[in-house]
């Protein structure tokens, strides 16, 4: 299946999607998984060291996500409106944040 979205920062990542639905769920993330949640918010820095992407189902380009994707040079789609519908947690992503498409 696949997903578009808006670039929140330019990049490539292939990784284990882990989808995002309260804070304690950032405890199962470990290196190179990708971040899939409603829209970014603070508490995502505890993990920003693990992650190889970032994909939002709402935010713009001065989203909390976004702007951690700048600053820490992650790939980041946002605004993907149903990313954390369609992806399963475990399921492998390819997220292309060069054209805003998410493969899954």
């Amino acid at each position: 299946m696949q997903l578009k979205g808006t670039v929140g920062n330019k990049g490539y990542a292939k990784g284990v999607a882990k989808v995002i639905k309260q804070e304690a769920d950032l405890e199962k993330v470990a290196q190179g998984d990708i971040l899939v949640l409603e829209q970014g918010n603070a508490a995502i820095i505890k993990v920003v060291s693990k992650i190889s992407g970032i994909i939002t189902d709402h935010g713009g380009l001065t989203s909390h996500a976004a702007l951690l994707a700048r600053e820490h040079n992650l790939p980041c789609v946002i605004g993907a409106q149903t990313a954390t519908r369609g992806i399963k947690d475990g399921q492998l992503v390819e997220l292309n944040a060069e054209t805003g498409i998410i493969n899954f």
